[in-house]
């Protein structure tokens, strides 16, 4: 049993998961603190968020580690006491969830990660105070992707998200630090690294081999904080939900999960030498590059994803990628293959994202003035192109610039 093996090799005296010891988590919160110790990493928060609560900005920020930029300005632009309990009915009353949305809701509630009560008095007695409710909204996208023909097909995602800035939380609440995210060329560079590294004299057989193995469930697995629970709430028919765990949407959430994986990242890519393996983290969607040979990278590959396993993190193998299997993988915004015969790498721009800034263009150019929300979707999509092609670069600023210009808003 490899949790056992690693309790034992860490010293860990508890390895269960946070569910089987009183606190409000599936990962192994003593093991990983374990494990932390024993390389000596910097960052002890995350496990303590476990087995404490994550603050999410609004009665406590997360203390600094000196893993991502702290902003010089920690102050909140509003005062969570001052904001109303709720909208008025005629907003409230308002519901555009259909079943797959509440049918979501029960799923949350059924892994108590979220609490159902039957009333406003019942959930203020829960948080033990004054709650603010938002407003429950549903963010729906049309999204191209191809199919197993190469057909740029469209489809309809939707997210189920607590209106925050509208309930005035987003604004009582502080980004303590900036997460920085990896780009395409950091994975290109690494890439290149490995290749240089692994042909170094001609004394080792093998490739460059690519796995994209998503985390389920990323912010779910850290718990909010018991005072900050009445700031994350909202109405669903005649029934008051409260978030147990760190809210998507919110401040403070994309810092808690993003230290907390970049974390297990750095734990787990110890286990494999740097000249052979490097990962980059976007959000939860991590890239691990691997060199050697199937064997060799087969070996890494156990070693790294059965330790998350282990800490109790969920990976979502049905949409794993494995260039060995599939010739290229598809991360963020590009796509990456391995050339054995050259020894280079190919990353080109997903089909997706040209699809959609086509049809962006073509829509425009039949506008005599451009609104602002659609100004912004082609800007974002041509900032993803410039991300892969440099030359782009100041071109899209063009695109940016007028946004934060009042001299270029039209007057009627």
């Amino acid at each position: 049993d490899l949790v056992r093996h690693l309790a034992e090799y860490l010293k860990c005296d508890d390895p269960r998961r946070g569910v089987d010891m009183g606190y409000h988590c599936e990962l192994r919160p003593h093991l990983l603190s374990a494990w932390r110790r024993r390389v000596h990493d910097p960052d002890d928060q995350p496990e303590r968020w476990l087995m404490e609560g994550s603050p999410m900005g609004i009665c406590a920020l997360p203390e600094d580690r000196g893993i991502f930029p702290v902003y010089d300005d920690l102050t909140a632009m509003s005062d969570p006491a001052t904001l109303p309990t709720e909208e008025k009915a005629d907003y409230r009353s308002k519901d555009n969830l259909d079943e797959a949305d509440v049918a979501e809701i029960d799923d949350l509630v059924g892994r108590t990660w979220i609490r159902k009560f039957g009333s406003l008095r019942q959930a203020k007695n829960f948080v033990k105070g004054r709650m603010i409710l938002s407003k429950l909204i549903v963010l729906v996208r049309d999204k191209k992707s191809k199919d197993e023909q190469g057909r740029v097909i469209t489809k309809t995602k939707r997210r189920l998200l607590l209106n925050l800035k509208r309930s005035g939380i987003t604004s009582a609440s502080v980004k303590a630090e900036r997460v920085e995210l990896p780009r395409v060329l950091d994975v290109l560079f690494d890439g290149l690294e490995l290749l240089k590294h692994g042909r170094r004299g001609q004394v080792r057989a093998g490739g460059l081999r690519q796995l994209v193995l998503d985390f389920r469930h990323a912010f779910f697995n850290w718990p909010n904080r018991e005072d900050e629970r009445r700031y994350f709430a909202a109405r669903l028919k005649d029934k008051v939900l409260v978030w147990l765990r760190s809210v998507q949407g919110s401040r403070g959430a994309p810092l808690i999960s993003g230290r907390g994986l970049a974390l297990a990242m750095r734990l787990v890519g110890a286990l494999v030498p740097s000249t052979s393996s490097s990962s980059s983290t976007y959000v939860d969607d991590p890239l691990s590059s691997y060199y050697g040979t199937v064997a060799e990278t087969d070996r890494s590959i156990a070693k790294q994803v059965g330790s998350l396993l282990a800490l109790g993190f969920a990976l979502a193998f049905d949409k794993a990628q494995d260039s060995h299997h599939h010739g290229q993988v598809t991360w963020t915004v590009a796509k990456l293959a391995f050339n054995d015969d050259t020894e280079s790498l190919t990353v080109e721009v997903k089909d997706e994202i040209i699809a959609e800034l086509k049809d962006n263009a073509t829509a425009l150019l039949d506008m005599v003035t451009i609104p602002l929300d659609e100004l912004r979707a082609i800007a974002g999509r041509a900032t993803c192109v410039a991300s892969v092609l440099h030359v782009w670069r100041p071109f899209v600023t063009m695109l940016w610039a007028p946004q934060y210009d009042m001299r270029s808003r039209c007057k009627w």
